[in-house]
C-alpha cells in the first residue's frame, strides 16, 4: 500500500506545514486533554459534522500523532472520513502515510475509506490496487468495498465492469443493498440500459431491498428522455400506490419535462398542481420546462405569468429561461405588436442584473427575431447595443 501511496501527487504536504495543536476552551482557560478524551472529542466532533475545513482536522491529526499511548484506528477513521467528506482525498492519503508511520495499522474500514477517496479523485486503478491489497491482508470484503468500486466505475461510464463487480460480489455471497442496487440502476439508465434497469429494480426483492425514490427516480427521467412518459407516469403512480414513497423535487422535474416535450401542457400543469398541492416547491427546472411547454403553444402571456411566478418565489432564472421566452416572443411578428421588442430588452436587461451573460445561443435567438420578423435597420442596430461579452473585438 506504501508503494500506492507514494504515486499519489499529493496537493498539500502535511509535513511541511506547522498547525497548532488543538486545545478545548471552556470559556476562561485552555484544558489539556487525556487519550480518552481527545478521542471521545474526535468522535463527537467527526459524527456531528463540526470538522468542515481541512485545517480543523489537520489540528486534531497532529494533536493524535503526538500523544502516547497512541488512540486507536477506529479513531483515525473517523477523522479520514471527515476529511474525505470535506472532498481533500489526497490529504487523506497523506494522513494514511503518517499514520502507518507511527505504527498505526489499517483495517478493513481505513481501506474502505481511501477507496472511496480513490473513487472521487477518478483514480480507479489505484483502487483496485487497494482492492487487491485488502484481499492479501485477509481483511474481509464487504458492501461498502463493493458498493464504492461500483460508484466510481458507473461515474465513469464503465457501467458494464460495474455490472462485472456486481455480478462477482453475489458470487463471493454478498448480498447488495439499496445504495448498491441504486448506484447500478443509475448506470444503467445513464447509458440508456433502462430495460436492464427495470429488471434489476423487479430483483431487489430477492435481497431483501425495497426500491427507494433514488431507483424509481433514475428510471422515471430515462423513460422520460427517451419518450416513453406513459410508461414513466405508470411507474410513478405505482411507486406512490404500492411503495409508500413520495415523489421528490427531481422525479417531478422528469415527469413535468417529458410532458411538456410531448406538447402535454395540460397533464404537465396538472402534475405541477398536484406537487404544489404535497407542499413540493418547484424548481428552476421546472419553471422553465412549463414555460417552454406554455411558450410552444403560442402562449406569451401565460408564459411570463409563470416567469413572474418563478421570480417572486425567489427563484432565479437561467439563461434558457430567458431564451424561452425571447423566442416566444419573437415567433409570429410578436416582436413589432404591442412593443414587444421594448419587452425583449427588458428580459435581456434582467438577465444582465441578475448576473447572468448572454450566451451565444441567447442572442441568436434574439437577432434571428428581428432579422426574420423584418425589422427596421435602426432597430436591429438598436439591439445590436445590447451584444454579449463573446461578441465584442478586443
Amino acid at each position: 500500500m506504501i508503494l500506492f501511496i507514494r504515486n499519489v501527487s499529493f496537493s498539500h504536504s502535511l509535513l511541511h506545514k506547522a498547525h497548532p495543536l488543538i486545545l478545548i476552551t471552556t470559556g476562561r482557560s485552555y484544558v489539556s486533554h487525556s487519550k480518552t478524551q481527545l478521542e471521545v472529542l474526535v468522535f463527537d466532533q467527526c459524527k456531528s459534522g463540526q470538522i468542515k475545513k481541512l485545517e480543523d482536522a489537520l489540528g486534531f491529526f497532529d494533536k493524535m500523532v503526538s500523544v502516547k499511548p497512541l488512540p486507536s484506528t477506529e479513531t483515525f477513521n473517523q477523522l479520514l472520513i471527515s476529511v474525505s467528506k470535506i472532498r481533500c482525498c489526497v490529504d487523506a492519503f497523506e494522513m494514511y502515510r503518517r499514520m502507518k508511520l507511527v505504527g498505526i495499522q489499517p483495517n478493513v474500514f481505513t481501506a474502505n475509506i481511501l477507496i472511496n477517496c480513490c473513487c472521487q479523485l477518478s483514480r480507479l486503478d489505484c483502487a483496485f490496487s487497494l482492492f487487491g491489497e485488502m484481499l492479501k491482508r485477509g481483511f474481509e470484503i464487504d458492501i461498502i468495498t463493493f458498493t464504492s468500486l461500483i460508484k466510481g466505475l458507473c461515474l465513469q461510464g464503465k457501467v458494464c465492469l460495474a455490472l462485472e463487480v456486481f455480478e462477482k460480489m453475489i458470487e463471493m455471497g454478498i448480498r447488495p443493498n439499496v445504495v448498491t442496487c441504486g448506484t447500478v440502476i443509475s448506470g444503467l439508465c445513464r447509458i440508456g440500459e433502462v430495460g436492464s434497469a427495470l429488471e434489476l429494480q423487479k430483483k431487489m426483492g430477492r435481497w431483501n431491498c425495497k426500491p427507494d425514490i433514488v431507483s424509481y427516480g433514475a428510471i422515471i427521467d430515462s423513460l422520460c428522455k427517451r419518450g416513453s412518459v406513459n410508461e414513466a407516469l405508470n411507474l410513478f403512480s405505482r411507486m406512490i400506490k404500492d411503495q409508500g414513497i413520495v415523489p421528490s423535487v427531481i422525479v417531478y422535474s422528469s415527469l413535468i419535462s417529458g410532458l411538456c416535450n410531448s406538447d402535454r401542457l395540460s397533464e404537465a400543469l396538472r402534475l405541477f398542481y398536484n406537487m404544489s398541492g404535497r407542499g413540493i416547491a418547484a424548481d428552476a427546472i421546472i419553471y422553465s420546462s412549463l414555460i417552454h411547454g406554455i411558450s410552444k403553444r403560442g402562449l406569451w402571456k401565460e408564459a411570463k405569468t409563470f416567469f413572474d411566478e418563478m421570480v417572486d418565489r425567489g427563484i432565479s432564472p437561467t439563461v434558457v429561461t430567458y431564451s424561452i421566452l425571447v423566442d416566444s416572443l419573437s415567433k409570429e411578428g410578436k416582436m413589432r405588436e404591442a412593443g414587444k421588442l421594448d419587452e425583449a430588452h427588458r428580459l435581456f436587461d434582467s438577465m444582465v442584473d441578475k448576473g447572468l451573460e448572454h450566451d451565444e445561443h441567447s442572442f441568436t435567438v434574439l437577432i434571428n427575431g428581428v432579422f426574420c420578423r423584418g425589422l427596421q435597420d435602426w432597430e436591429v442596430s438598436a439591439l445590436s447595443q445590447g451584444k454579449p461579452r463573446f461578441c465584442e473585438k478586443s
